[in-house]
């Protein structure tokens, strides 16, 4: 299967190279995409050998600049050890646009953070590409347009995140009037135990220290906040038509359970593994490539290696679970309430968020002043209800500009 990763240097998109590692032969990385590392890109260029790359951040559209010049001193490099060897590269935000122009992609992985993820993912499904989505802020914005669009052109798209992966396992083969409700499992992060009074001094450095998973700096901010699971719960109503209410979240500090769905019969199905994002991801490629022709007719793919650990329940020993405290963390609140009222107020709710984890990192918000200016946007916003996805990128924007209006 020729494929295509979007954020290929991300901590998601190493991981998606490991797990294509592990089964060779399977797939084939055509396409590599990252904001702005380079070297990193270099590096899976020379190993890979894609068809075409690209850097997506506007500083590399100037010949001149010195990371792009070393960029292409090392692909002239590897053109000289690997002979025919031409690809196509792309600099600038609207790297996409010529991606989706060919046809040498079987299916992309988006794996690049931000609302950045959104338009890729929309123009991959209206040329039929199967997608395997691992950007939240795709769904939260514009889940709607997204799951119009890939039942317009009838392209899979697959969750990634181990949450929505343990989901999409646990009822795929189940009647929608049978789901009673859906439970995505949170960690907690790493101010589960500390008090109301201890978070109001905590650092960026501290938040950063996620006891579980290695992540980007955004979504472990988003995590010790909370706010990631309100962001999943959004995305689960989207991947599965199923209301704000009929998802629930609970923490789950040992991070071994990665969701579960609960049936009318009040008999539970979840999934359990270690916590390696090596185990969704080798599910969703495996998902994307499920069907094989044979002289015989169809056959299931089966599951990929993964190269993840093992679980070992004997030694893992006990499973704790406990109620999300929504008092402590408002951000899941918030988000609850942004999924309820629809429209744009999940884009602008992630906008606003995104700005205020920004404005967290750089030492001008405190951790707890974060829902606080999420707030104090939400109650200006205009609310309507999205129907291009012209319309999901503007929200956006217009709650950016609210942010800076209301909290400089």
């Amino acid at each position: 299967m020729r494929i295509g990763i979007l954020g290929s240097c991300g901590s998601v998109g190493r991981s998606v190279l490991d797990v294509i590692r592990s089964n060779r032969g399977g797939f084939e990385p055509v396409f590599l995409s990252v904001y702005s590392n380079a070297q990193g890109l270099a590096a899976q260029v020379a190993e890979f050998l894609p068809l075409a790359f690209a850097v997506a951040s506007p500083d590399f559209l100037d010949a001149a600049n010195p990371e792009r010049q070393k960029l292409e001193s090392a692909l002239d490099g590897i053109k000289a050890r690997v002979k025919g060897y031409n690809p196509t590269v792309v600099y600038g935000p609207q790297y996409y646009e010529r991606l989706f122009e060919s046809d040498i992609l079987d299916a992309v992985v988006v794996a690049v953070t931000g609302i950045d993820g959104f338009m890729p993912s929309c123009l991959a499904l209206r040329r039929g590409v199967k997608l395997a989505l691992a950007n939240k802020e795709t769904m939260v914005a514009g889940g709607g347009i997204i799951m119009r669009e890939a039942k317009k052109n009838r392209a899979d798209i697959i969750p990634i995140d181990s949450e929505h992966s343990a989901i999409r396992d646990c009822i795929s083969k189940e009647s929608a009037s049978d789901i009673k409700r859906i439970i995505l499992t949170a960690s907690g992060g790493p101010f589960l135990n500390y008090t109301a009074e201890r978070l109001k001094t905590v650092s960026a450095s501290d938040a950063l220290k996620h006891p579980t998973w290695r992540m980007g700096k955004k979504i472990s901010i988003d995590s010790a906040t909370m706010m990631n699971k309100g962001l999943e719960i959004i995305e689960a109503m989207h991947f599965f038509g199923l209301e704000a209410d009929a998802v629930d979240a609970v923490i789950h500090k040992e991070s071994v359970i990665h969701s579960l769905a609960e049936f009318r019969d009040n008999s539970m199905t979840a999934v359990l593994s270690v916590p390696d994002m090596r185990v969704p991801i080798s599910r969703a490629l495996s998902l994307l490539s499920e069907t094989e022709r044979t002289k015989g007719g169809d056959k299931a793919a089966g599951r990929l290696i993964s190269g993840a650990s093992a679980l070992d329940l004997i030694a893992r020993g006990v499973l704790t679970f406990s109620a999300p405290d929504e008092k402590r963390f408002p951000c899941l609140k918030t988000a609850r309430a942004a999924a309820r009222a629809g429209g744009i107020m999940p884009a602008a709710m992630n906008a606003a968020n995104k700005l205020a984890v920004e404005d967290f990192l750089a030492g001008r918000l405190s951790f707890c002043g974060i829902n606080g200016n999420i707030e104090r946007v939400l109650e200006r916003v205009v609310n309507y209800e999205p129907e291009t996805a012209a319309d999901v990128i503007e929200s956006d924007a217009y709650a950016n500009r609210l942010y800076r209006q209301i909290n400089g």
